[in-house]
């Protein structure tokens, strides 16, 4: 090979081919007989035999603000855009930083990569962090976090789920000669120390060892990252008092309302409607999904499985939410544990149940943790295991209306003795009652207060949707426990209170989400009451009953609404 062809090697890039060696020649000697000898050579156009370097880049023009540049300068010059360095550079682009951060909660590396690309905004990682403590933006749970809350600072944090994690701390666990440099400890006491931390981590994968164990295992680390992570982000969970209850969508109430009233028909073998209702509830699972996962959890994992009570239907209920999950929240700790539970499910029956019941006890663990026992959203677990499971402690049930009790001395304190807060833990004590005469006792105590707060009017002048729902639940939850407790003819006058003061509050209210709940619920106590009075032998007016239920305008209009959604082209009067 001559000088010539050498220099023409070094200069171009490698074509992929040692015979393109003869091109480069031929062009090296300006000769264009030879480029069309080659086998290899490549059209005319895609050479030049006067252009053997790139071309030179244009130069930016000489008024260029970084502010006013193009947002494809530094990929159409060929120039690398200068560092920002007054404090109006950074303000100009702080709304774009901000978005990046922390709404759509990309790492740091992304936002450098995007300002520069797309923004023309060329900064060093260390520039954005002096930045982002400038403007106090923290997005980790980390000490200098905890510092400004405590010194009353005002800090900005991303409100949604962190799609990065925090980068981990490099740890250096190598020669002797590197942990020299880092300062590591050193000799035979060391090396034992760190032997055993790598034995103790290997004992507790064994302990998993099988996959039942493992699913167990991933189940409850995901209920903690849900309750634990929500309480940190969500500024609502982390900042109410401990005797407020949080309030939930319409949405998510007619949903538990709809499975309720679909098995009620199913137990009266009215399959027509149960499945009506079914088909409804399940419709209505992709609306509340788009709610705060902490708000639709107790829901989807703690109250609507114990609602289904078929195999088969519980496994259509979990393969759906969780197809859905994985549209709407993809890789967050609510759609992990729909998936969890719909593996145990798959595998066997068994597992499953005991993995709900794991999951009822992990969740009250890690509200406990976060909240305390004193705490209402912490009882609300509590009250959910207390009905799980029979075998606890009967001082159980104790704890739990002391909790209560204390709980309603420091609302009545802060807020008054006929506050809504207070109200509303006095419905939840009557839930905890021991014998039908304190039943009774809190039933009318409550009821009063109820009046007390309204002025004394009776329930038909209020214009209160809260506390008219209130005095429903109130004669419900007597109601509930006179049948529990075998007494079912006690319990109708109250259930038929129930159904009048809902019946009530749908006519009267102007909310059509309110309208709606209000006739669900109404549709729910009368098929109650119907078995009530199946128990009590007034079987005429049980049947009686059920015909104006399945006459009432309310499921007339489901049942048009079904046909829609099934049938869309068809034109219904």
């Amino acid at each position: 090979m001559d000088f010539s062809t050498a220099v023409a090697t070094d200069l171009f890039l490698d074509f992929g081919d040692n015979d393109d060696l003869g091109v480069l020649a031929a062009l090296s000697h300006n000769d264009p007989e030879m480029i069309d000898a080659s086998p290899y050579a490549r059209p005319p156009a895609l050479f030049s035999p006067t252009l053997v370097l790139r071309p030179a880049t244009p130069a930016p023009p000489a008024n260029d603000d970084i502010r006013n540049r193009d947002s494809t300068w530094s990929y159409a010059t060929g120039q690398r855009p200068p560092y920002p360095e007054t404090s109006r550079d950074w303000l100009s682009k702080k709304e774009v930083i901000r978005r990046l951060y922390l709404v759509d909660n990309l790492p740091l590396r992304e936002i450098v990569d995007i300002m520069a690309k797309e923004h023309a905004f060329l900064a060093t990682e260390r520039m954005y962090k002096r930045r982002f403590l400038e403007w106090k933006w923290k997005k980790y749970n980390s000490k200098s976090l905890r510092a400004s809350q405590a010194n009353g600072d005002t800090v900005e944090r991303s409100q949604g789920y962190n799609t990065c994690r925090r980068p981990f701390k490099r740890h250096y666990i190598g020669s002797s000669t590197v942990a020299s440099k880092v300062g590591f400890p050193r000799g035979r006491q060391a090396e034992a120390e760190r032997a055993s931390r790598l034995l103790s981590s290997a004992s507790r994968t064994v302990l998993f060892g099988k996959s039942s164990d493992r699913r167990l295992q991933a189940l409850c680390a995901s209920t903690r990252d849900l309750i634990c992570g929500w309480y940190r982000q969500n500024p609502i969970w982390g900042h109410l008092q401990n005797f407020t209850i949080p309030r939930l969508p319409y949405a998510i109430s007619c949903v538990r309302e709809s499975f309720c009233s679909s098995w009620q028909f199913f137990g009266n073998e009215d399959c027509n409607r149960g499945g009506l209702l079914l088909r409804q509830a399940f419709r209505g699972l992709e609306a509340i999904l788009d709610n705060d996962p902490m708000d639709t959890f107790r829901l989807l994992f703690l109250q609507i499985p114990y609602k289904l009570t078929m195999e088969a239907v519980e496994k259509l209920y979990f393969s759906h939410i969780g197809e859905l999950l994985k549209l709407k929240r993809l890789g967050q700790p609510v759609t992990q544990i729909a998936t969890l539970l719909n593996e145990m499910l798959t595998e066997s029956y068994e597992e499953y149940c005991s993995g709900l019941e794991q999951l009822h006890h992990a969740a009250l663990d890690f509200a406990t943790e976060v909240w305390g026992t004193e705490d209402v959203k912490t009882l609300l677990f509590m009250m959910e295991v207390d009905s799980l499971d029979d075998n606890l402690n009967p001082q159980w049930s104790t704890q739990i209306s002391e909790n209560l009790q204390r709980l309603k001395l420091q609302a009545s304190d802060s807020l008054g003795p006929n506050s809504s807060e207070v109200l509303c833990l006095d419905g939840l004590q009557l839930t905890f009652s021991t014998n039908p005469s304190k039943a009774m006792r809190l039933h009318a105590e409550h009821v009063s207060r109820l009046h007390t707060h309204m002025g004394h009017a009776l329930f038909e002048g209020w214009e209160d949707p809260d506390m008219i729902k209130m005095l429903a639940y109130t004669h419900w939850n007597l109601c509930r426990y006179l049948t529990q407790s075998g007494n079912a003819e006690a319990s109708i006058p109250y259930c038929r209170e129930t159904i009048r003061v809902l019946s009530y509050a749908s006519k009267t209210t102007m909310n059509e989400s309110e309208k709606e709940q209000f006739a669900m619920k109404s549709l729910r106590f009368n098929l109650q009451l119907a078995e009530d009075l199946d128990k009590t032998n007034m079987c005429e007016e049980a049947n009686r009953l059920r015909s104006n239920i399945a006459a009432s305008e309310y499921l007339r209009g489901l049942e048009k609404n079904d046909m829609r959604e099934t049938w869309p082209d068809v034109n219904l009067r």
